[in-house]
């Protein structure tokens, strides 16, 4: 008896005989092991061994055709389930019955029926049917580096010695996760998905292959947690198109993520750089929120790619522990900020962080660490008038509860003239003084020093400071700050 009322079947697995051929000393194939551990991992997650319904067409797999039997459960299944490889797309049912089941396969995206994706192998997406090139698969193989061929995990069989076998089971229970939530959506709907994610959402980037792992991870932490990622397909591969579904996906997140390591990955096309590269710059062009990790111990000096060792010094990049990155992100995302004072009416304390222009990055790096830390931010305008630049400027220094002056890439001599100059003659013109006042110096390293000594200036270095370190420096900077 089906799960999910109204259909006969649960899941319908879909795939190709020559991807169930026992390989090395495996007893059974790759699919049909692969169906054996999913039905009792599945099984256990909705609570009993008969609670759903599968359907293993091994008749279609064998290139038998299209049969009336085979078409009646395709249509009458709540999920259909595809084991993808260059065998699937070139076996001989796919090319004389396509039309007809891709029909069905179009059906299956519409609300209350979805198609999910197995990979057994790499399969790029220029070689997919156009109804499934747009889904994002359950990756079921690894590869080290680009241009290394990619190896199905535990393709010879179940081995504890195997060097995939771990990560076999865990991308096995993402799989089994996956398909009870949809099943149980399903349910809950009479047979339409419900919506059910209130919380924000993330834009998790495209990762490389050698941090795909922990970008599974973070997806199924992100999952536990309830808050729903984008995108939910891949991306067509050409440049302007996917720079238009990228900005689509980023219009409805709160948050960009992206994990990074010393590879440039893929070249995009239309440049030399690499898919992180671009999608980080079309977020920062989104002007979208963006955080970023990458391993505390790579030495970003030895990366070989230019254009990549810049990605990775960018100041929205966490140098940290994968773990510490994942409860970040919990906490920009769902914990509400710790106000420094309480308020009076409903007021909180105002930072303004001044920077020049090509400090920009920088300041919105350090616009978004204060408000996590629950203090307002003003930063200044650049697309004004220099005299509508100007009071803007002065009635920030005026207003302000606290001021941070960005050093990163700004000369040594702009930041000594608005330290020295303009801010002087403002902050003289307060009712109030200023409870705190700090320069945030940044990447590049080697920079000038001030050479300034002005009373209670504090000096905020984060370049190549562990990201806790540099939050702790904001804490006690807005500690200082009360509503007079």
């Amino acid at each position: 008896m089906a799960f999910v009322p109204g259909y006969a079947h649960d899941l319908f697995i879909s795939y190709a005989h020559v991807d169930d051929e026992p390989m090395g000393d495996a007893k059974e194939g790759w699919v049909s092991t692969l169906f054996r551990e999913l039905r009792a991992k599945l099984s256990q997650k909705l609570g009993r061994t008969d609670a759903f319904d599968a359907w293993k067409d091994d008749g279609l797999s064998r290139n038998e055709g299209v049969t009336p039997q085979i078409m009646e459960a395709i249509t009458s299944t709540a999920l259909l389930v595809i084991v993808l490889s260059p065998g699937y797309l070139s076996s001989t049912w796919c090319l004389r019955e396509k039309d007809s089941f891709l029909r069905h396969l179009r059906e299956r995206r519409r609300p209350g029926s979805r198609v999910f994706v197995i990979e057994r192998d790499e399969v790029e997406r220029s070689q997919r049917p156009d109804s499934i090139s747009d889904l994002i698969g359950h990756r079921f193989w690894t590869k080290d580096k680009i241009e290394d061929p990619a190896e199905t995990l535990c393709e010879a069989g179940l081995n504890s010695t195997d060097l995939g076998y771990q990560e076999y089971f865990r991308r096995l229970n993402h799989l089994a996760t996956d398909l009870k939530k949809e099943l149980e959506a399903l349910k809950a709907g009479g047979g339409q998905v419900l919506q059910r994610h209130t919380r924000p959402t993330v834009f998790l980037a495209e990762s490389t292959d050698d941090v795909d792992n922990l970008r599974t991870d973070l997806l199924e932490y992100l999952d536990q947690l309830d808050i729903p990622v984008l995108p939910q397909t891949l991306y067509d591969r050409e440049a302007e198109a996917f720079r238009d579904a990228m900005t689509t996906d980023l219009s409805h997140s709160k948050l960009f993520v992206q994990l990074l390591s010393g590879l440039r990955g893929r070249k995009a096309p239309g440049g030399s750089a690499g898919y992180p590269r671009l999608q980080y710059d079309i977020a920062r062009a989104r002007g979208a929120e963006i955080l970023q990790w990458r391993d505390q111990r790579l030495d970003v000096d030895g990366v070989p790619d230019e254009d990549q060792r810049k990605l990775l010094r960018e100041v929205t990049v966490r140098a940290e522990g994968v773990e510490d990155f994942k409860r970040y992100i919990k906490q920009r995302l769902l914990e509400e900020p710790k106000p420094v004072v309480v308020p009076k009416q409903g007021l909180r304390a105002i930072v303004f962080v001044d920077s020049d222009k090509d400090d920009w990055d920088l300041a919105i790096a350090i616009r978004d660490r204060l408000k996590a830390l629950g203090v307002d931010v003003s930063l200044p305008v650049w697309d004004q008038a220099p005299d509508e630049v100007r009071l803007d400027l002065e009635a920030n220094l005026k207003q302000c509860h606290a001021l941070i002056v960005v050093y990163g890439k700004s000369t040594v001599s702009w930041v000594r003239q608005q330290l020295l100059g303009l801010y002087r003659k403002a902050i003289a013109q307060r009712e109030e003084p200023l409870q705190a006042l700090a320069v945030y110096q940044g990447p590049p390293e080697n920079k000038p020093a001030l050479h300034i000594d002005i009373q209670n200036l504090r000096l905020i270095d984060s370049t190549n400071v562990p990201s806790n370190e540099v939050d702790a420096m904001l804490r006690e900077f807005i500690s200082q700050l009360q509503i007079i």
